[in-house]
């Protein structure tokens, strides 16, 4: 019996691509031995799938770090921080902090997120706001941009 992945394994995993889709600047790591920040905000059962998704993996010979964030602590250096649709409200102060903004809360990404990953019949979507991207700094590969519908063109 074959199982397929659901929708939030499969969440979990762009978080853990994006990492290899998306360039950062040198400047965004301590030195070369710097693991790869994801800070994440979400009910406990979708961090424990990250971090099994994340597990051995290296990216760029970087290793991975996950970060639980909440309201109240402050974040370090986050590459990634992903934010679930049910902690959203409470946490864009915190947002801000992080590089590369990604979530699954409706309209994210036009109103300021980077990424939306969008459910749709029973699929995903990623929403791309680029000209927030571009002003981050950071550089997507256009095998990401394949895969996205953009917002905004630069």
């Amino acid at each position: 019996m074959v199982h397929s992945a659901s929708l939030d394994q499969v969440k979990m995993a762009f978080l853990f691509n994006f990492a290899k889709y998306v360039n950062w600047p040198e400047s965004s790591f301590e030195s070369n031995e710097s693991p790869f920040t994801i800070c994440v905000n979400a009910d406990k059962r979708l961090i424990t799938l990250l971090r099994l998704t994340v597990k051995n993996e290296v990216r760029n010979n970087r290793s991975f770090k996950i970060v639980e964030i909440t309201g109240s602590n402050k974040t370090e250096q986050c590459h990634i921080s992903f934010v679930s649709k049910l902690h959203y409200s409470s946490m864009f102060p915190v947002l801000k902090t992080a590089t590369l903004l990604v979530s699954d809360h409706e309209n994210f990404a036009p109103e300021g997120g980077m990424i939306e990953i969008r459910e749709q019949d029973q699929r995903l979507k990623l929403l791309i706001n680029y000209k927030q991207v571009r002003k981050s700094g950071l550089t997507i590969s256009s095998n990401l941009l394949k895969l996205s519908f953009f917002l905004e063109f630069p």
